[in-house]
C-alpha cells in the first residue's frame, strides 16, 4: 500500500502524520530532540567579547609557573568563588577542587560580573598578567579588597615578601545557569560596549 493513497483515516489507524505520511512517533522523538539540542545551545550567559580558544589552560598549570604564561592568552574554567562586590570587575574561578584560582580581571564598568555568579561554572578568556609588588603596594591592594567586602584590613600579617599577583586581563567570558532578565540585559549591554 502507498502512503499518499491513504486517507486520513487509514493514516491515522497507523500511527501517521497525515500531512507528511512519518509515523508520528518518530516525528515527536525529532521535535523533542530538536527542543533540547536548542535549550542546550543557550547554556551560558556571554560576559564582553565571545570565547574563541578552543583549549583551555589549567589554572594550576599557570599557578605553577606564571613567568612562562605572563601575556599569553588563555581560557580557563572552573567554578565562580568570588565576585566584586562593589562593580562586578572581576572574579575568582577555582578549579575543580578548589586548590587552584585565579582572579579575572576586567575594565571597569565595562564588563560587569554579577555576584549571582557565585556557585555557578564559567569559562573565561583574556591575557595572564604577572604583576610584581613592594610591600606598600602589596598591602595597599589588600586593603582594597578588604574594602570591598566591608571588612576591616590588619597589614601586621603582611611578611616583607617578595610580592606578585597573578590575574587575568579578561575579554570574554560565559557563565553558566539560571540568570535573571536583569542579569541577561547586562550581559548583552557589556558584549554591545566592547
Amino acid at each position: 500500500m502507498m502512503l499518499w493513497n491513504l486517507n486520513s483515516e487509514e493514516m491515522a489507524m497507523q500511527g501517521r502524520n497525515e500531512w507528511t505520511g512519518t509515523p508520528v512517533r518518530w516525528a515527536w522523538a525529532a521535535g523533542l530532540l530538536i527542543s533540547l539540542l536548542t535549550a542546550g545551545a543557550a547554556w551560558a550567559d556571554l560576559y564582553g567579547e565571545p570565547l574563541r580558544e578552543a583549549e583551555e589552560t589549567s589554572i594550576e598549570k599557570i599557578l605553577a609557573d606564571p613567568e612562562a604564561w605572563d601575556g599569553k592568552r588563555v581560557r580557563v574554567s572552573g567554578e565562580v568563588g568570588q565576585v566584586c562586590p562593589m562593580q562586578g570587575c572581576w572574579m575568582e574561578i577555582e578549579e575543580a577542587g578548589g586548590e587552584s584560582r585565579i582572579r579575572v580581571k576586567v575594565e571597569d564598568g565595562v564588563i560587569v560580573f554579577p555576584e549571582s555568579a557565585i556557585g555557578r561554572q564559567a569559562v573565561a578568556e583574556g591575557v595572564v598578567q604577572l604583576l610584581p609588588m613592594k610591600r606598600d603596594a602589596y598591602v595597599r591592594w589588600l586593603r582594597h579588597l578588604a574594602a570591598e567586602k566591608g571588612e576591616t584590613f590588619d597589614d601586621s600579617a603582611v611578611g616583607e615578601g617578595p610580592f606578585r599577583l597573578i590575574q587575568i586581563l579578561g575579554e570574554g567570558a560565559e557563565i553558566a545557569g539560571d540568570s535573571t532578565a536583569e542579569e541577561s540585559a547586562t550581559a548583552a549591554t557589556s558584549a554591545e560596549t566592547r
